[in-house]
């Protein structure tokens, strides 16, 4: 090319060939130490906080505005964390300042905590003297000018004087025949707890209960429920109450099964049958096989009492008591109780809420009225 460019010209060609320039070694820039600004070093772990967040937020962001309103949340940020940290690498006198600045806004909430219970607690005088001048005088009106109770009274004593105070007969008071004496439950430690022993039928009846007593299956309140017998034993895993014996007289004797345990049922028109039951010490779900098996044609409908799966030896059986509830007994609402535990009424609501689950508790009403 040059060779043809120079000819052209009227110039005695040559030929040329290029050389590579040649480049000098340049000595090694010496590595730039890395270096903080003075608010870096002052910030510490606030400042690198700082910076982290900062090149996030205008990283994410394309708007200059957006970036900005991000910086600036970064800064209030980073300053708010200076107040509060304690500098331990500075100076005596600024750790000793942030100590400082700590205590004040630990007694600052302390003085506003007690601030207010005190002006709450100043308040509940006014307000409690307000319900019973209210209230609480009108709920005991009806009692006014009557003497005293001499001390605590049995269930039904208060029962028995309800309904003579409302001219009814006295209450029924359905009893096994077989009851013991005393009941207790056997611990782990070898340790037997004693429950409070059970009224005898004499004290009963001088307290105004009328007493009947069933061994089996039989009608009850003239014939509007059913007071089952001895409960069927059905699935393996309902083996009773772990360590519970019964005490007749000074003869004390392991009783887990509880046999002289009932369980109330009731049928309503077009609804099924409901299972009333006590502490389920039998297994809710043999009860509800039992009551299955008496009313044969009618579904389960509520089933309600404590299932007793609290504690450590009845957790187990939460399971197999929560498959057999859906399987085999189906029922259109279980109301778990007192002893069920709150494991298993966790599992409970997870297997039947919201439309078949509703927690029995003190205050709460089930009306069951007739369908069709």
């Amino acid at each position: 090319m040059v060779d043809a460019v120079m000819g052209y010209l009227g110039t005695p060609t040559a030929s040329v060939k290029a050389r590579p320039a040649r480049r000098r070694a340049s000595p090694a820039a010496p590595a730039r130490p890395e270096t903080r600004d003075d608010g870096q070093r002052r910030r510490g772990a606030a400042g690198a906080l700082a910076a982290r967040h900062a090149g996030q937020a205008v990283g994410r962001v394309a708007h200059h505005d957006a970036g900005a309103a991000g910086q600036h949340q970064v800064q209030v940020q980073a300053e708010v964390l200076d107040r509060v940290a304690l500098r331990v690498h500075r100076a005596r006198r600024l750790k000793w300042l942030d100590l400082h600045n700590l205590l004040g806004i630990a007694t600052l909430v302390w003085t506003l905590v007690v601030g207010v219970t005190g002006v709450v607690n100043t308040l509940s005088v006014p307000i409690f003297g307000h319900w019973q001048s209210t209230q609480l005088a009108e709920m005991t009106a009806p009692f006014r000018g009557r003497p005293p109770l001499d001390g605590p009274t049995s269930a039904a004593q208060a029962l028995a004087a309800a309904r003579a105070a409302a001219g009814l007969p006295p209450p029924v008071v359905d009893l096994h025949p077989k009851r013991p004496d005393q009941r207790g439950v056997l611990l782990p430690s070898g340790v037997i707890v004693m429950l409070a022993p059970e009224p005898s039928f004499e004290a009963i009846a001088a307290a105004g209960g009328a007493i009947v007593k069933h061994a089996d299956a039989h009608p009850m309140c003239g014939g509007f429920f059913f007071g089952s017998g001895a409960i069927d034993r059905v699935t393996s895993y309902e083996t009773g109450l772990v360590g519970h014996h019964s005490f007749y007289g000074e003869r004390g004797e392991s009783d887990p099964l509880i046999m002289d345990e009932r369980y109330v049922a009731a049928a309503v028109r077009g609804r099924g049958v409901t299972v009333f039951s006590a502490c389920s010490h039998a297994g809710i779900v043999n009860a509800c096989l039992g009551a299955q098996q008496h009313f044969s044609d009618a579904p389960i409908d509520v089933v309600l009492g404590g299932y007793h799966l609290s504690g450590k030896p009845m957790e187990p059986r939460i399971e197999p008591t929560v498959r057999d509830l859906q399987a085999r007994v189906d029922p259109r609402l279980v109301a778990p109780g007192h002893c069920t535990g709150w494991r298993a009424k966790a599992a409970l609501a997870q297997a039947f809420a919201p439309a078949h689950y509703a927690p029995s508790v003190v205050g709460s009403t089930y009306t069951l009225r007739a369908e069709g």
